[in-house]
């Protein structure tokens, strides 16, 4: 009896760790080379370039290749559930603030205002839809 216990807590362990596996495989293939953060810069959302200058350094920055900035942005929700905690784990590694994140991908898909009160993009217009 408690080796059938065993084996099934073994069992079902493996396939756990195998379906992991299979998941960051899918996510972040085999040997696939991840850019180095340094080289990302963060955009401004006030400026007359921001939905540009936000889209290249979003795409270009992505470590698993240029994606639509759709598909970036449903992986990193998918990821971390949510804007507010995917800024939290990755804004600082780029340079910049959990709240300058926020207000960027908002910027990006609904325009209006920063919450600093900033026209994004300069004339409060988005960038793109979802």
């Amino acid at each position: 009896m408690k080796i059938k216990s065993i084996y099934k807590v073994f069992s079902i362990a493996l396939v756990f760790f195998s379906l992991s596996a299979m998941a960051n495989a899918t996510i972040f293939p085999p040997g696939l080379v991840l850019k180095p953060k340094e080289n990302c810069s963060v955009a401004n959302d006030d400026t007359p370039t921001f939905c540009t200058d936000f889209k290249n350094t979003v795409q270009s920055c992505c470590p698993i290749g240029k994606l639509p900035m759709q598909d970036i942005y449903h992986l990193a929700i998918s990821t971390y559930g949510n804007l507010q905690n995917a800024c939290a784990k990755e804004a600082a590694q780029y340079g910049g603030t959990v709240q300058a994140c926020i207000d960027q991908w908002n910027c990006y898909w609904n325009g209006g205002e920063d919450s600093e009160g900033n026209l994004c993009d300069a004339d409060g217009k988005a960038c793109d839809t979802l």
